[in-house]
C-alpha cells in the first residue's frame, strides 16, 4: 500500500463515519508496517451508538458543547419520551448541551441481582452497568464526559439512578437534577418493583436500605442539585423527594440547591414544565 491509497483509504474510511473501532495499516517503510487504533466517532448530530447490545443516543448541538448530560429515563420509558413529550431536549440543544440518552428498559437501577430477584428482571439493566460499562466506554470511545462540565437528568426512577450514579461516581458529574424520584426505599416496603429486586422487605432488609439507597448514602454528595416533585403525585410520595432535599441541604450547605414542590402529578405535564428553571439552573 502506497501513501496515496492510504490516504484514499483513511478518506474513505472517516467520510463513512464507521462507528466501529477499526485497525488502519499505515505504512512504515518498504518492508513493515504498524497499525493504529481508530475511535469510534460520532459523525452526526443526531446519533445512537450501541454499548454492549444497548443503544445510547447522543444529540449534539449545532455549535459548542457546553456541558454533557446524561439522562435517565423512568421504569419503562423509552430514551426518546423525555424529547418526545417536552422541550427539554429541544432547549437543551439550544443551550448547547449534548444529550445522552441510553436505553435503560424496565432498570430500577440495582447495583447486582440476587437469588429471590424476579427472573425477567435479571434481564434488565443495572447501576453497575452504568457506572462501570457504558460512562468508561462513552468516555474512551468517543470522548464524552471528559470534561469537568457533566450533568445527570433523572425522572421518577431514572431520579434514583441519576442519584445513585452521582454517588458511585465521585465528582465526574456537577449537576444533577431529580424529577420525582425515591431516595429511600426503607420508606416504602409495599413497593413492587423494589420487591421484584430485592426480595420482601420483612426479610431482606439490608439490601433495601445499603447500596442502593441514595439517602444512606447522603454524606457523599458533592454536586449541585436541582429537585422537584409534585405534591399531588399519586405513583411515588412527594416525601420522598421532600426528606430527601432537606438532608442534601442540612449536610451540604455549601452547593448550589434549587426544590420546586407545587401541585403536580406523576408526568410530563409537570416535568416539561420544569424545563426553564432546570437549564437556568444549569447554566
Amino acid at each position: 500500500m502506497n501513501t496515496i491509497q492510504y490516504l484514499f483509504f483513511s478518506f474513505l474510511l472517516f467520510s463513512c463515519g464507521s462507528t466501529q473501532k477499526t485497525e488502519v495499516i499505515i505504512p512504515k517503510n518498504d518492508d513493515t508496517v504498524v497499525t493504529k487504533k481508530v475511535e469510534k466517532m460520532i459523525t452526526s448530530k443526531d446519533t445512537i451508538v450501541t454499548i454492549g447490545k444497548t443503544a445510547v443516543w447522543i444529540k449534539s448541538p449545532d455549535g459548542d458543547i457546553n456541558a454533557d448530560i446524561l439522562i435517565l429515563p423512568g421504569w419503562n420509558f423509552a430514551k426518546e419520551k423525555i424529547c418526545k413529550e417536552s422541550d427539554f431536549c429541544s432547549k437543551g440543544l439550544a443551550k448547547g448541551y449534548r444529550l445522552i440518552l441510553p436505553e435503560m428498559m424496565k432498570s430500577v437501577y440495582a447495583s447486582q441481582y440476587y437469588p429471590e430477584t424476579r427472573a425477567d428482571y435479571k434481564a434488565f439493566l443495572t447501576l453497575t452497568w452504568v457506572t462501570d460499562t457504558m460512562i468508561p466506554a462513552l468516555q474512551k470511545d468517543y470522548g464524552l464526559f471528559m470534561t469537568k462540565n457533566n450533568f445527570l437528568h433523572g425522572i421518577s426512577t431514572g431520579s434514583r439512578g441519576a442519584a445513585l450514579v452521582h454517588l458511585n461516581t465521585g465528582d465526574l458529574f456537577t449537576k444533577v437534577v431529580l424529577l420525582s424520584g425515591d431516595y429511600n426505599n426503607g420508606e416504602i416496603p409495599t413497593d413492587n418493583l423494589m420487591k421484584n429486586t430485592y426480595g420482601p422487605f420483612s426479610q431482606f432488609k439490608d439490601r433495601w436500605i445499603s447500596n442502593d439507597n441514595p439517602w444512606e448514602q447522603s454524606s457523599k454528595w458533592t454536586a449541585d442539585l436541582y429537585i422537584a416533585h409534585g405534591t399531588t403525585d399519586d405513583v411515588v410520595p412527594v416525601e420522598q423527594s421532600q426528606r430527601f432535599a432537606e438532608k442534601i441541604q442540612k449536610e451540604h450547605p455549601g452547593i448550589k440547591f434549587v426544590s420546586n414542590f407545587p401541585e403536580s402529578k406523576h408526568d410530563f405535564a409537570f416535568w416539561g414544565g420544569e424545563t426553564d428553571a432546570i437549564l437556568k439552573f444549569l447554566e
